[in-house]
């Protein structure tokens, strides 16, 4: 099992001032703004990870307060290092897709005029 920083320092004041002088033991719950900073994602990431439910387990007190435990953290990112291959399927798919697209158009490399070399 890999050890995890409980608290790292924080980019954000904002953020730096909600775990003022904690400890690393005592940071077992996080914001979605710290998970996020932990994480190196960022926030639209992490709701886009949500809606595909990819998303860490959340904590709920209340109506707008949500909070990701320590557990759920490492329990997320183990998932997420998992090999995932309908989303390997999903992203060949796309790009198959993509191609396709460009090659119809009339800007594509295929369709201009060719130059003589000397």
């Amino acid at each position: 099992m890999r050890f995890q920083w409980a608290c790292l320092p924080r980019k954000e004041a904002s953020v730096a001032a909600t775990r003022a002088g904690a400890s690393p033991l005592q940071c077992v719950v996080y914001t979605i703004e710290e998970f996020c900073f932990r994480n190196n994602i960022s926030r639209p990431m992490y709701h886009r990870l949500r809606k595909q439910d990819r998303g860490p387990a959340e904590m709920r007190i209340g109506v707008n307060l949500i909070r990701i435990t320590a557990e759920a953290e490492r329990k997320w990112q183990c998932r997420m290092e998992e090999r995932d291959a309908e989303l390997e399927q999903r992203a060949v798919a796309r790009a198959v897709k993509a191609g396709e697209a460009a090659s119809r158009s009339a800007a594509h490399v295929s369709k201009r005029p060719k130059v003589a070399r000397r």
